[in-house]
């Protein structure tokens, strides 16, 4: 795939095709780490998409929770070090 430099303010700028930004899963303001390498210009996504939600929510972490499989409380016998109950 062939692009353009363009100038942009005092510095230059490459537009990066939506379907590579696709397979990297960085969208706009994704920080991305530049290295230049005897091949070229090498650019790594500081954090995916996919790595940026991974907040979890209790909604989300119930969402499959089926009750019928609720575990009654298992019983681990009597104490054999310095367990605090």
């Amino acid at each position: 795939m062939t692009t353009k430099l363009k100038k942009w303010g005092n510095s230059y700028g490459i537009r990066i095709p939506k379907e590579i930004v696709d397979k990297m899963e960085i969208e706009e303001d994704s920080e991305i780490d530049l290295q230049v390498s005897a091949k070229g210009l090498i650019v790594k996504p500081l954090k995916t998409k996919k790595q940026k939600n991974t907040k979890y929510s209790l909604k989300k972490l119930l969402k499959d929770f089926d009750s019928k499989t609720k575990h009654r409380e298992f019983d681990w016998g009597e104490p054999v070090g310095q367990e605090i109950w």
